[in-house]
């Protein structure tokens, strides 16, 4: 399945979770590219939108794979099979560079943005796809410990080996094309490619809050 935009993945996506409309529900998006998606479907349940910061550590030779991945609180997850196979100095710079791109990423909205705790809530963890699963299982990972009451995986596309790691991470697992156990990069869903920025997602972000708190 392909889609004109973020924001149109993430209003086909609200389709299929209109049962939380107004539930006691936070939106948790992974930025950069699950902003817009998130922001739809929180816009759409009328529930409170919030971020949840993790990063690919990317494999040395194709930028867009993941071989590993890093939260915010620390979290690290590998894939074994790929960094056995990694030299190990380079896939500790690797993490440390991560580890601190993640760091700015939680940053980015502090003082422009009500942040809302997932604890005792339905915590709808949105992502602009998963082709490996990595980058979402770290974020789930430290949401997790923030003790939420259930955890909702949406994604507008995933790998078979995607949907086997989320849904042993999340308590639901939401998507509308299961796009098989081949990698495909998730941009290659989207019509429109252009790579956003944190000036993208900061003025995306403010003009929902305007929206949603007044």
């Amino acid at each position: 399945m392909y889609f004109s935009s973020r924001t149109d993945a993430g209003e086909r996506l609200a389709a299929s979770l209109q049962h939380y409309k107004g539930a006691h529900a936070v939106v948790y998006a992974v930025p950069r590219g699950g902003v817009p998606v998130g922001l739809a479907i929180a816009r759409s349940l009328e529930v409170p939108f919030d971020i949840i910061p993790a990063g690919r550590i990317a494999h040395p030779h194709a930028r867009h794979h993941a071989v590993g991945a890093v939260a915010a609180t620390g979290e690290i997850v590998y894939n074994e099979k790929e960094t056995k196979n990694l030299d190990t100095v380079w896939l500790r710079w690797a993490v440390l560079f991560a580890e601190r791109d993640v760091l700015r990423k939680s940053r980015l909205l502090d003082g422009i943005h009500r942040h809302t705790s997932p604890a005792g809530k339905i915590a709808i963890v949105v992502s602009d796809g998963a082709a490996t699963g990595l980058v979402m299982s770290a974020a789930l990972r430290a949401l997790r410990k923030a003790g939420p009451a259930k955890i909702i995986v949406a994604v507008p596309n995933a790998s078979h080996d995607a949907m086997r790691m989320l849904s042993a991470r999340a308590d639901m697992v939401v998507t509308l094309d299961d796009t098989g156990s081949s990698y495909v990069p998730t941009i290659s869903y989207y019509a429109d490619t252009r790579r956003l920025s944190d000036r993208d997602v900061v003025h995306m972000v403010k003009k929902h809050d305007r929206a949603f708190y007044t």
